[in-house]
C-alpha cells in the first residue's frame, strides 16, 4: 500500500472505516505521519490483521489507494487469472511458468522442463568446458559440484 498524499490519506482512512486514531493531529499531515511512523505502523498492522491480504487490497484499491498483495509461489499457482491466461504449462510432469510473450504466428514451444540442480553438469563441465571424467569426479569428491 502506498499513501503519499493527503488525498490518498483521506481515502486510506475511509477504507479503514475512519477510525478515531486516524483523525488525530499527529497523522493530519505527511510530515506528521512520517514523524509518527512507528505508531502509525502499529495501528495499520492492527487493522490489516483483521482481514485477509486480498480483502485489504480490495478495500484500499476500491477507495483509490495504491495497494497490492505480495504473493508467494503457492498463491501464484492458485491465481485464477494466471490459470486462465495459460501462465503455467506442464512439461514431463513438472509445472513451470510459460513464456509471458505471446506471438500469434510464432507460439512458444516447450521441449523439456527446466533442469534440476546439477542435472546438466556433465554436459556443461564435460562438453562445453572440456573437463575429463577424472576432473569431474575430483570436483564431485571435493563437494564443488
Amino acid at each position: 500500500m502506498a499513501v503519499f498524499t493527503d488525498e490518498a490519506w483521506r481515502a486510506f482512512k475511509k477504507a479503514m472505516g475512519s477510525p478515531p486514531w486516524a483523525e488525530g493531529e499527529k497523522f493530519a499531515t505527511l510530515s506528521g505521519r512520517l514523524e509518527n511512523a512507528e505508531a502509525l505502523d502499529g495501528f495499520v498492522e492492527a487493522w490489516t490483521q483483521q482481514h485477509t491480504a486480498a480483502e485489504v487490497m480490495s478495500r484500499l484499491q476500491g477507495s483509490g489507494v495504491a495497494a497490492g498483495v505480495v504473493q508467494d509461489a503457492g498463491d501464484l499457482a492458485r491465481d485464477p487469472q494466471l490459470g486462465a491466461r495459460g501462465f503455467f504449462v506442464e512439461i514431463d510432469g513438472t509445472v513451470t511458468d510459460a513464456s509471458p510473450i505471446r506471438l500469434a504466428r510464432a507460439p512458444a514451444e516447450y521441449r523439456r522442463a527446466a533442469p534440476g540442480p546439477g542435472q546438466d553438469n556433465g554436459y556443461v563441465y564435460g562438453q562445453l568446458l572440456g573437463l575429463s571424467e577424472g576432473e569431474l569426479a575430483g570436483l564431485r569428491e571435493r563437494g564443488i559440484i
